[in-house]
Parts: C-alpha cells; sequence; structure tokens
C-alpha cells in the first residue's frame, strides 16, 4: 500500500502554552509547525488540524493576524484559550488534551 492512501480520517490536535513567551520566538515555531502540517497533508497523513494557543496567565498581546497567516492556507482551525492564571505547563496542555477528540495530540514549547 502506498503511504498515505486509504488511512482514513486522521486529526490532530496542536497546542502551544505561553507564558512569556518571545513574540519572534512563538511565530517562528508556528512557521515551523504549519511546514510540518502541510508535509503530513501532501502525504495524507491527516485530514484536519485544529491548533490551540493557551495563554497561561500571560497577558501579551498574540500576534493573532500574523499567526493566522500560516494556519489558514492550510484550513487549520485556530482556537485561542486565555487562562487567568499559569496553571503551569502540563495542566495548561491537559485542557486540551482531555477535551479533544483527535486521534493525535501534539505539544509543542517554542522556548
Amino acid at each position: 500500500m502506498t503511504p498515505g492512501k486509504n488511512r482514513g480520517f486522521r486529526q490532530l490536535s496542536i497546542s502551544i502554552v505561553l507564558y512569556d513567551t518571545d513574540q519572534d520566538t512563538l511565530v517562528e515555531t508556528i512557521e515551523s509547525m504549519a511546514s510540518a502540517v502541510a508535509e503530513a497533508q501532501a502525504e495524507n497523513l491527516i485530514n484536519k488540524t485544529v491548533f490551540y494557543l493557551i495563554q497561561n496567565g500571560d497577558e501579551a498581546r498574540i500576534p493573532s493576524e500574523t499567526i493566522l497567516k500560516f494556519l489558514t492556507p492550510l484550513q487549520i482551525e485556530f482556537v485561542h484559550k486565555r487562562n487567568s492564571v499559569n496553571l503551569g505547563f502540563g495542566r495548561a496542555h491537559n485542557q486540551v488534551i482531555m477535551t479533544e477528540s483527535s486521534e493525535y495530540s501534539l505539544i509543542l514549547n517554542p522556548d
């Protein structure tokens, strides 16, 4: 069988938790992530991707327009969540993992 053919529906959820994260580093991480998703889509490894950006008590402005420029062409759904306090790295990611029905979850750390 050719890789990627007839694999059925595959959904990927990706999450990044932010706390005092450098904006340039965040954008570089998302650009790299989008490139990897494009390759996986081209190989028919995933059909749908949902990207969660979780601000963990961080009040910094998020460059949403810049982020969407990478996500929109790939039809990556974007969910922005803001926690009022810092829940910690793992607990913030678990908020996504425990509610998401994706076959695959990818946790990214832009640091």
